[in-house]
């Protein structure tokens, strides 16, 4: 399975650990497929920020986790200024994070 390294502040973390904990308090419809996978993808990311929210360490997640991930920096975004800045940081780390492991399979 093709991983992608994303290194994020533990400040970072912290706020993204307490937005994610926060969302979490809507109710899934566990017969809904599509929203039962979002769900799998939320707790996973939630899980791997949790584990290492204490440290600048890296999380490493799936495509799809990315994607989901990408979305989930739209919200952190709005938080300020400062998220503002570091959301669209990260975003630009996992673009290029992602084509290198593109060029590295196609080659």
């Amino acid at each position: 399975m093709l991983t992608i390294p994303i290194k994020i502040a533990k400040e970072d973390k912290a706020i993204m650990v307490e937005l994610l904990e926060s969302a979490k308090t809507y109710s899934v419809d566990f017969s809904n497929l599509d929203m039962l996978i979002g769900y799998e993808i939320y707790i996973e990311i939630l899980s791997k920020l949790r584990a290492s929210q204490h440290n600048d360490k890296s999380i490493r997640l799936s495509l799809i986790q990315v994607k989901v991930f990408f979305e989930f920096l739209t919200v952190y975004s709005k938080v300020g200024k400062y998220e503002m800045a570091n959301a669209h940081l990260l975003y630009e780390h996992i673009r290029k994070e992602i084509y290198k492991k593109a060029v590295k399979i196609n080659h």
